[in-house]
């Protein structure tokens, strides 16, 4: 587990109003500084995997579960609700698995093999194995994104110290959500399933990548801002 030092409190060094204890405001810049980009950018990959990934593949299993139309409800939406339910409640085990695999596999391993294994169920989905082995490799691709993302936020809190700690964190999130804004335009648009599938899974895939390429925060200290640039040492920032 994390070590936190007894005379820090959680998020030290913040006086709440985005400066550390010695009044000095954190940069957006500074995630690219000192070494910090070799972080920021694979993180930001994997936040890519977070929003194109997760919602993607939500979006995605909704045309394998669509039922057959009704000419007579031209505007009427017809799923296979009992299916998508049982893919749903997978979000109970990609929530869970993190909670177990986080301290013993490590946070690396944890969402980097949650991606693969995403990206993977990705393309079985368009290979055609039938309707009950769909919701059960649906069922793995939905657990599998939502493991690793949510190991990404607990990975990126760890990577930055506690003065940008904030700041990264909320530019993530916010590589994110464009992510999963641009989604639905490949995801629920006129390419082929095929297809679909392939780009999810190159997007599973490269966050995958880019979860091993980062350093392993398992035991490491939450350091204190007020101690300046010095802090980054024990984790291994340039």
């Amino acid at each position: 587990p994390l070590l936190v030092p007894p005379d820090v409190a959680v998020g030290g060094g913040d006086d709440g109003g985005g400066r550390d204890a010695e009044g000095e405001g954190a940069s957006p810049a500074e995630l690219f500084t000192d070494g910090m980009w070799k972080r920021t950018l694979p993180l930001w990959v994997a936040w890519v995997g977070n929003g194109a990934g997760y919602y993607g593949v939500v979006l995605f299993l909704s045309r394998f579960f669509a039922a057959g139309g009704d000419d007579d409800a031209e505007f009427t939406c017809n799923f296979a609700y009992q299916t998508i339910f049982i893919t749903a409640c997978a979000e109970l085990l990609g929530i869970t698995a993190p909670v177990l695999l986080l301290d013993r596999l490590g946070r690396r391993h944890t969402q980097g093999w949650s991606y693969a294994l995403g990206a993977a169920s990705s393309l079985l989905l368009v290979a055609g194995f039938g309707s009950p082995w769909t919701t059960v490799i649906g069922t793995l691709a939905r657990c599998s994104f939502l493991s690793a993302s949510s190991t990404v936020w607990v990975m990126t809190c760890e990577l930055y110290p506690t003065r940008i700690r904030a700041t990264g964190n909320s530019f993530g999130a916010a590589v994110a959500k464009l992510a999963a804004f641009a989604t639905p335009f490949f995801v629920q648009s006129s390419l082929d399933n095929a297809t679909v599938g392939l780009l999810l899974a190159l997007v599973g895939f490269a966050a995958a990548a880019a979860s091993f390429a980062v350093p392993e925060t398992t035991g490491s200290r939450l350091e204190e801002g007020r101690r300046g640039r010095a802090r980054t040492a024990s984790l291994g920032i340039a």
